[in-house]
């Protein structure tokens, strides 16, 4: 009897789960869908893949010598992380999303590699233009993930705005206010 409830119970996590994600599917996708928050395999993988390459920045970051270009290094990738831990709470908007992980997320440890190339081969001096290059595409880079981060929240901010003025007017109509 146990069993039979438990079951049932579990049948009724898998429904409710797949109308509150309001995908059909077969169960084996629900359940993966509740298994990874509510997120598709494929946005799992998209957060994954960004995850990875994040990392791969940061170890890169330890081999830049220029102090100015390393902070800003780790300012740009703080900030995409940042935006990563937001998309993973909120994963249907990781196609809005798109251009941070088909193109910036991908760019940042291609310029990290090539700065940090260019400075072990000894051709980049410390006056170099490039170096003042590469530090500003680097906070240019931070600030285009922190608009993204921003644009993510623009929408609950004016959820909650019209939820804080809808309450309001209920309570004067009420005479509560």
């Amino acid at each position: 009897m146990g069993f039979l409830i438990g079951l049932i119970a579990a049948a009724a996590v898998l429904a409710v789960g797949a109308v509150a994600l309001g995908r059909k599917g077969s169960n084996a996708e629900i359940r993966k869908r509740l298994s990874d928050g509510g997120m598709s395999p494929e946005q799992a993988m998209t957060l994954r893949e960004a995850d990875q390459t994040l990392r791969n920045s940061r170890r890169m970051v330890y081999d830049i010598r220029n102090e100015e270009v390393r902070l800003e290094a780790k300012g740009a990738i703080e900030k995409a992380d940042q935006l990563l831990e937001a998309l993973k709470v909120q994963p249907s908007e990781i196609r809005r999303a798109n251009q941070f992980f088909i193109y910036y997320v991908p760019t940042l440890p291609v310029i990290l590699r090539k700065f940090v190339t260019l400075e072990k081969s000894g051709t980049l001096a410390p006056e170099d233009e490039l170096i003042g290059k590469t530090k500003d595409h680097l906070t240019e880079m931070a600030k285009a993930f922190d608009l993204m981060n921003e644009n993510l929240y623009k929408d609950e901010a004016l959820d909650l705005t019209v939820e804080v003025e809808a309450m309001q007017m209920a309570l004067k109509r009420e005479g509560l206010s």
